[in-house]
This record gives structure tokens, C-alpha cells and sequence, in this order.
């Protein structure tokens, strides 16, 4: 890019709303990512209503909250709202679209880059009501979607039990020995513990009905030192 006036190219007249925007569509044009594969919906199309208020929103079943400003993420549920009311879209989702599944969208790099080709204006950007109807979103089958939905759910739970036991270990130390039994179970499942910590592990269970040792290590378990 060499910045000259005799290079550019075209745009559509009726969707180009700045050049930082433009830039952002082709960010988003380029990135590799699957949700390209899945069925292409302007958000006009896949909802019932989208309101704004200058009080407070009246909960609604099956709507997401997309802010008006700033960089806030939008939100499936009303308790969730970081900033006034009047600062959000409330976007009543036919049934063919989880407000869920949505979030999870745009909370990922494509769907972040999405709602930020919507901000008009420099000093406090802003998103219209107009341009936020033809805002293109991915929409696969519903099945997929309550995939999705699930799937993170289950990281949220991990993320909630890792802070968990990050906290319980700063307060007492001496529940080390456990919350490892607990992470290797965990990394044992993900396929992620190295062949020595599998044996270590086995070597701290201690010997049961099918697990009879036959030979001695040479590291110390209780020291994690070779002899």
C-alpha cells in the first residue's frame, strides 16, 4: 500500500460507510475460519424485532443486546448488560437462531471484527439501527448451533474449576497433592499428560485390583527427584 491517489479500488456506493470500515470488511473477507461455510443471513432476516429505549428493556425470550457504542460485547441475557439500556439494541431472534449461539459469535475474532465495521463516527463511534439490519451473520443448522452452545458451556465450567483451584491452592498449599489428581484426570482426558506423569500418577493411586507394581523407579514421587 503505497498510499497514492492513483491506486485504489471499488466499493459498493450503498454499503460503504468509511475507509476504516472498508478495511475492516476485508480483514474479515480474509480471514480463514469456518463460519464462511455456514449460511450467510443479514440480521433483518433473522429477527422478529429490534428495539431501543431511553429507560430499561422489558426481558424478552430468545434476544441478544448489541451496544450502540463502544466496545462492549453484546449479551444473551439482560443481567449481563455492562452499560445503561439506552445504550443497546434489543434484538429479538426468530427461533431458527439461538441468542446464545450469537454471542459465542461475536465474541470470536470474525464477529468482533464485524461489529467494529459497523462503528461509525471518530471521536465516539457509534452503530445505527440501519446498518446493524444488513449486518451479515453465519447461521448453520440449529442442531450445529446447540453444539456449539454445549461445547461452550463445558470451557466455561473448566475455566470455572481452573480458577478454582488456582484459588484454593494460594490459601492452602497443602491441596496440591489433590488438585494435581484432579488436573492430571483432566489432562489425561485431553490427551495432554506426558507418559511420566501418567506413571506418576498410578504410583501415587497405589497399587488396586488390576494395578499391581512389579519393579521400583528411581525418581522420588514425594520430592519429584530422580534418586
Amino acid at each position: 500500500d503505497s498510499g497514492s491517489l492513483f491506486e485504489g479500488t471499488y466499493a459498493e456506493l450503498d454499503t460503504f460507510t468509511s475507509i476504516t470500515n472498508y478495511k475492516v470488511a476485508q480483514q474479515i473477507y480474509n480471514l480463514q475460519t469456518e463460519y464462511k461455510n455456514y449460511m450467510q443471513y443479514e440480521l433483518k432476516h433473522i429477527a422478529l424485532e429490534i428495539n431501543f429505549t431511553r429507560d430499561v428493556f422489558k426481558e424478552k425470550e430468545n434476544t441478544i443486546y448489541i451496544p450502540k457504542i463502544g466496545k462492549s460485547e453484546p449479551v444473551s441475557r439482560i443481567q449481563d448488560i455492562q452499560l445503561k439500556h439506552q445504550n443497546y439494541f434489543q434484538v429479538v431472534l426468530d427461533k431458527k437462531v439461538m441468542s446464545r449461539y450469537l454471542e459465542i459469535f461475536f465474541k470470536s475474532k470474525i464477529g468482533l471484527l464485524a461489529l467494529e465495521s459497523l462503528v461509525r463516527g471518530e471521536v465516539i463511534g457509534h452503530r445505527t439501527k440501519t446498518d446493524l439490519e444488513v449486518m451479515k451473520l453465519p447461521i448453520p443448522e440449529l442442531t450445529t448451533q446447540e453444539l456449539i452452545v454445549t461445547t461452550s458451556k463445558k470451557i466455561e465450567m473448566l475455566k470455572t474449576s481452573a480458577a478454582a483451584f488456582e484459588s484454593e491452592l494460594s490459601v492452602n498449599p497443602n491441596s496440591a497433592t489433590a488438585i494435581q489428581g484432579e488436573l492430571n484426570n483432566v489432562l489425561e482426558s485431553l490427551g495432554k499428560l506426558s507418559k511420566e506423569d501418567e506413571i506418576l500418577a498410578l504410583v501415587r493411586s497405589g497399587e488396586s485390583k488390576t494395578l499391581e507394581f512389579k519393579q521400583t523407579f528411581t525418581k522420588d514421587v514425594d520430592m519429584n527427584i530422580k534418586d
